[in-house]
């Protein structure tokens, strides 16, 4: 809550100001008028602080900063009430310091409202008060009643400081863009959020990462990504971190930007930044599409490992083709087994067997053959007829490999090429014969 509103002591702050000043003696207000730099403000007059006042408010100040007094704000509070109380004959500037000291303490014991109550007064004093504690009083509103969730009477008061300053910050741009935003001016609150970037990196200082990610979300929201991968850029650089990488990969990817969203990715694995199993898996694709399967299939396998993927069929199968495209059929196969004892679909099942049959393994690929045109729902069941055929050819059980075939031809995607294996048949089961005769 402190941090919120920013104060110093208010005697300290009272006496930076006028420490030195003839404005110490008894004297009330005094005719000269104090002049402000700039054409928009009128001249305030500048009244003094008695010494009376100031050795009071002085006891206060003290007592704040004594370390061995329990509940200091709380004691220093009702003494501030009690002098107020007894501010008779004060003038303007007297009342707006006694206002101030309360204000301030009400906040730092909690009591938000009288804290309001007390900053109210002391603008309700202009312009009978210096600029100075105007500004800080309605700064002070807008940042309370910002804390509140009251974003309307925040602008209220935030707007009116920014009439009568003649220098708004970065700090003051950006805390007027959250407010405008929960007042539904989001495009209100992106200007206001990059002239904050702005200021603050003309002045060679580095934004808040808060304020990059602020002003990356606006720019989400109206779906400009080229404005959201400069944002993200700056992130990367001013505040490198897993998080960044990973969603500077992600703007990559929304711009159509591979390559780039590859080498980000990398840079987040690096950094032990990929935790999301969407971003892995995504990660491994675009390595497969760049010519990096045997990298694809490690990484998927790591995550699999320490549980970051889940071992399902998807995940399981992508490993698998990794590891395929990788030229390791071993740990492709081991793969796909994995994925059948979770109950695989027919088509992973299709592809386990066309591995083994590659392994020629014949006899392990109609097992998975088998299985599949048990499951059902094939992409390309003609396709699997073809090959459980080649497989038995292979077996020599050509009876059952010229089935297949036929179930094959009988599906117009491979009725061509059904029709020349059944031909070849005919041929390998002759010589095969052939062979026999010969070796009686």
């Amino acid at each position: 809550m402190k941090n919120l509103v920013t104060w110093m002591s208010p005697l300290v702050f009272t006496a930076i100001i006028f420490t030195n000043s003839p404005a110490f003696s008894e004297t009330t207000a005094r005719s000269k008028k104090q002049e402000v730099n700039s054409p928009k403000h009128q001249a305030r007059p500048t009244y003094g602080i008695k010494t009376s006042l100031y050795e009071k408010l002085n006891q206060i100040d003290n007592l704040l900063n004594d370390q061995n007094v329990l509940n200091a704000d709380a004691l220093a509070l009702d003494k501030s009430e009690l002098l107020f109380t007894q501010c008779n004959n004060c003038n303007p500037y007297e009342l707006a310091t006694l206002h101030r000291y309360i204000a301030w303490l009400a906040f730092e014991t909690g009591n938000q409202q009288k804290a309001l109550d007390h900053f109210k007064s002391i603008t309700d004093l202009s312009p009978e008060i210096p600029l100075d504690f105007e500004l800080a009083a309605l700064l002070a509103l807008a940042k309370i009643y910002y804390q509140e969730e009251n974003f309307n009477e925040a602008w209220t008061h935030l707007s009116k400081w920014q009439q009568l300053s003649t220098n708004i910050p970065a700090d003051i741009h950006e805390l007027t863009a959250r407010i405008q935003y929960f007042r539904g001016q989001h495009s209100s609150a992106l200007a206001h959020m990059q002239t904050a970037i702005v200021l603050e990196e003309a002045e060679g200082r580095i934004a808040a990462e808060a304020w990059y990610l602020f002003t990356r979300s606006l720019f989400y929201e109206k779906e400009d990504f080229t404005a959201c991968l400069q944002v993200q850029r700056k992130l990367v650089t001013y505040y490198n971190s897993q998080a960044h990488w990973r969603d500077l990969a992600v703007f990559y990817g929304l711009l159509g930007d591979n390559e780039n969203q590859l080498s980000a990715y990398d840079a987040a694995w690096v950094l032990d930044g990929l935790k999301k199993e969407a971003d892995i898996l995504n990660f491994s694709l675009l390595l497969q599409n760049a010519g990096y399967p045997y990298k694809a299939a490690t990484i998927l396998e790591y995550a699999l490992g320490d549980g970051r993927i889940a071992s399902t069929n998807k995940s399981l199968e992508l490993t698998a083709r990794a590891w395929y495209l990788a030229e390791e059929r071993g740990r492709a196969i081991a793969s796909l087994e994995k994925a059948s004892e979770l109950g695989a679909n027919g088509n992973l099942l299709v592809f386990l067997a066309e591995l083994y049959m590659e392994a020629d393994l014949f006899q392990q690929a109609l097992i998975y053959f088998d299985n599949a045109l048990e499951q059902g729902d094939l992409t390309y069941p003609g396709r699997v007829h073809l090959n459980k055929g080649i497989a038995l050819m292979e077996l020599t059980q050509f009876a059952a490999a010229r089935s297949a075939f036929q179930k094959a031809q009988q599906v117009k995607a491979t009725t061509e090429m059904a029709t020349r294996w059944l031909a070849h048949l005919q041929h390998e089961e002759t010589r095969h014969q052939q062979l026999q005769l010969s070796q009686r």
